[in-house]
């Protein structure tokens, strides 16, 4: 969903429809020597423009924009509708498609804001102070409305609306331009960020390790329990039981006391663990066999 702004002529609309907002204007400003008013004017309508911070920064804007221009850009690249309502002679008079961009603006600094305080809920009537809306009119509302549903359209904020609960659930929004006294901060949280990031990754990487060798160890184990009993089983004659499982072949062991005997001492060498008495329980399938824990347990 988008709109074109009406000062441009069909032609610059059609250019406008091939490349990003911020690169259309941007050509603009290259070849703007005298007329940085007008070109501001059309950037702060446009319903596609909602950065502004290389335009406020380019060398043609900056020397050749009046300061009441440079004000009102300045205005609609880090500032909301509550800045402007305290100082409207500084920025002077908005048309109604630059109010709206502004709310439009403010809105998603009010997400931002919300975000950060790990809330995606925002009531109406929050927003409708926040963008300086009267909250006991009915058109009001519908104006509300109407924001929201052009900015969801418009690709800045990803939500829906909670008319049961009165209220704007946001899943995401786009970023406001960042001021460059903001930028050496940013720089702080990100590195703050990477650093546990590594600190993550280093704990991720030393569990894999110990879970490698964990499972390695038991590897070799448990090979050693396999040898153990067949031995134990080759000594005393004792063929054809299934090893898959070596608790359970030890469990099911015949040949005599003798032999389940040694193949239990065998265990408890390789292991570490002892037979424990359980003549009055049965396993879970129902044949009585024995049981093993560490020594010391």
């Amino acid at each position: 969903y988008t709109r074109t702004p009406a000062a441009m002529s069909s032609s610059s609309n059609s250019k406008h429809s091939t490349i990003s907002p911020q690169a259309y204007f941007l050509s603009l400003a290259e070849t703007t020597k005298g007329n940085a008013g007008a070109l501001i004017s059309q950037a702060i309508s446009s319903p596609r423009l909602f950065h502004f911070s290389e335009l406020l920064h380019h060398p043609n804007i900056s020397k050749s924009a009046s300061a009441n221009h440079l004000d009102l850009l300045e205005l609609f690249a880090y500032g909301t509708v509550s800045q402007y309502q305290s100082n409207s002679a500084k920025y002077g008079v908005l048309n109604k498609s630059q109010l709206f961009k502004l709310r439009q603006l403010t809105l998603v600094s009010l997400i931002l804001r919300n975000f950060q305080l790990k809330r995606r809920s925002i009531s109406y009537d929050s927003i409708l102070q926040e963008l300086g809306m009267d909250q006991n009119c009915g058109a009001s509302m519908r104006e509300l409305e109407d924001l929201i549903i052009t900015s969801i359209y418009s690709g800045i904020v990803e939500g829906k609306m909670d008319h049961k609960k009165m209220c704007l659930v946001a899943h995401g929004v786009i970023s406001r331009d960042v001021k460059i006294a903001d930028v050496s901060g940013m720089i702080a949280q990100l590195e703050a960020f990477e650093e546990k990031n590594n600190m993550v990754l280093t704990h991720l990487c030393n569990s894999a390790e110990y879970v490698q060798s964990s499972h390695e160890d038991d590897t070799k184990k448990w090979k050693k329990v396999e040898m153990a009993i067949r031995e134990v089983r080759n000594r005393d004659g004792v063929a054809g039981r299934d090893m898959s499982n070596p608790l359970a072949g030890l469990a099911s062991l015949g040949g005599g006391s003798m032999v389940v005997e040694a193949t239990a001492s065998a265990l408890e060498r390789v292991t570490g663990y002892q037979q424990i008495d359980r003549k009055s329980k049965r396993s879970r399938g129902g044949v009585a066999g024995p049981m093993y824990a560490k020594r010391g347990d």
